[in-house]
Parts: structure tokens; C-alpha cells; sequence
């Protein structure tokens, strides 16, 4: 039972950072947005970047203990190959997003500030 305790504290304090601080009646357009950057970065780091190495490191692995096997040699290629595939993707996503938060509304999302956005016209 302290085990499945201490994994629920785990999750409450890495979510904890998600949500922005605001009351009910003082929520607006900008928090909504903090709420959508902190998920994505929080998907970004906890996510993908840690899946991107273990699928790097996973191709290492049977590209070294193939013993001259094709079929092993093939698949460390293919995880390498969708490691990258996968890293690219995720970058990508996130130039997506910052382009079409600078298009559709006022907000900016820089990338030196990472999680950080920035509204000028909706609060200041």
C-alpha cells in the first residue's frame, strides 16, 4: 500500500506544475494556453525525449548482440531509424505549435523560455 502511496505522490508532484495558479473567477485565455504549453512540454520532456533513448539505445543494443544475424542487424536499424523519425516529428510539432500560436492569437511561446507564454493583448 506505501508503494502505491508513494507512486500517486509521485504523479501529484509532477503534475503539480501543470496547472497555472489562478482562481475560478480570474481564469482566462491566457492561463488555457499556459495549460496547453505545460501539457506539451510536459509530454515532451517525460515523454518523448526519454522514449526517443530507450529506442536509440534498444537499436544500439541489437545492432551489437546481433552476431551477424540480418534479421537482428534490420530491426536495430528500423528502432534507430523510428528513434530519429520519432525526434524530428516531436521538433517539428513544436515549431507547428508555436506558428500557429503567433498566427491565431496574440500569445508567444519563446523558444529561450520554454513553457513560458506571453499575451500581451489578453492580460496585462
Amino acid at each position: 500500500m506505501t508503494d502505491f502511496l508513494s507512486f500517486i505522490g509521485v504523479k501529484i508532484a509532477l503534475a503539480q506544475g501543470l496547472v497555472p495558479n489562478c482562481s475560478p473567477t480570474e481564469c482566462g485565455e491566457e492561463q488555457l494556453l499556459q495549460l496547453g504549453v505545460n501539457v506539451i512540454n510536459f509530454m515532451i520532456q517525460f515523454l518523448a525525449f526519454p522514449l526517443v533513448v530507450v529506442f536509440f539505445l534498444w537499436g544500439g543494443f541489437l545492432l551489437l548482440t546481433s552476431g551477424g544475424s540480418p534479421n537482428r542487424v534490420e530491426q536495430g536499424k528500423k528502432a534507430i531509424t523510428g528513434a530519429i523519425i520519432g525526434l524530428v516529428i516531436v521538433l517539428t510539432s513544436v515549431v507547428v505549435i508555436n506558428t500557429l500560436l503567433g498566427t491565431f492569437t496574440s500569445c508567444e511561446v519563446k523558444l529561450s523560455q520554454i513553457g513560458k507564454v506571453n499575451c500581451p493583448g489578453i492580460t496585462d
